[in-house]
């Protein structure tokens, strides 16, 4: 919905989740000499200031990030070189008080030059970010201004069906609707298992939150896509992160953690990612 900011939650618990593995599966492309394509289909702003008002009124980057951070022990990320590596890539930024979301971690991983068009570069990585919301596409215009990505004021559902399969077709995609109404979550089922029927090689990111008024939603949408993944013979796996009991609010609309799906996912991202999410578990929990 046009409602959801995500300036209110940037750097949360979430947060970390869905960009520790964005990262993980950005330095698999970018481990081989050839070009990719990442689709980011719900981009956001691109990267958000940590002392903007609605930062500070929720809180959330303060118990998120900063407080992973905080930790001066390097024995509490011993067991986890993955996280080690986000917080060095995220740590320059919060430094200058930024968090970087999605589009901006993607520009980070690029190669190729961002002066020159595309069809003038022999090799260069691309990016195309999509956005609906009328406010938040002018923000990210104004942050990402790159001549390896493409941005779209369009939605996702309706955007995938036009972009994929993309020209360069090694790649991936990261999804990450709001979720705040339930059309969402057979929207998302729907369009990830048309684009693996069109894009059999790309690698499927999704990220869904756990509410605990939409576990029957949430629990229908990943089993369809389990099973059509598994129906075109691709690997599929999920991820999640408790960080509160799941009563957390009286009406149960509090977010108590959230998890990550994978279609195709890249070698060894599966045992790199859970050893993160138990050192994130027991530090954020």
């Amino acid at each position: 919905m046009l409602s959801y900011r995500h300036a209110f939650h940037a750097g949360n618990h979430a947060d970390i989740l869905k960009h520790l593995s964005l990262m993980l599966v950005l330095e698999s492309m970018t481990k081989k000499e050839k070009p990719f394509t990442a689709i980011d289909c719900n981009a956001g702003a691109g990267f958000y200031y940590l002392d903007d008002e609605r930062s500070l009124k929720t809180g959330e980057a303060a118990d998120g990030i900063m407080k992973l951070l905080s930790v001066s022990d390097a024995q509490s990320y011993a067991n986890s070189d993955a996280l080690e590596r986000y917080l060095d890539f995220v740590r320059p930024y919060i430094e200058r008080g930024i968090y970087p979301g999605s589009p901006e971690i993607i520009r980070a991983f690029l190669r190729g030059d961002a002066l020159l068009p595309l069809a003038s570069q022999d090799f260069a990585d691309r990016a195309i970010l999509m956005e609906l919301h009328n406010n938040e596409i002018e923000i990210l215009k104004s942050h990402i201004c790159d001549q390896r990505i493409a941005i779209h004021h369009r939605n996702c559902y309706e955007g995938l069906k036009a972009l994929t399969p993309p020209p360069v077709r090694r790649g991936f995609l990261l999804m990450d609707p709001s979720y705040e109404v339930a059309s969402d979550y057979t929207d998302v089922a729907s369009s990830l298992i048309a684009v693996q029927k069109r894009w059999t090689v790309g690698i499927q990111l999704l990220w869904y939150p756990l509410l605990k008024h939409r576990t029957g939603e949430l629990a229908q949408m990943l089993d369809t896509i389990q099973v059509s993944a598994e129906r075109n013979g691709l690997e599929c796996f999920t991820q999640e992160m408790i960080v509160s009991s799941s009563d957390c609010t009286d009406d149960g609309h509090g977010l108590y953690g959230s998890g990550m799906l994978f279609v195709n996912p890249p070698w060894h991202l599966k045992e790199e990612l859970t050893g993160a999410v138990e050192t994130l578990t027991r530090l954020l929990g």
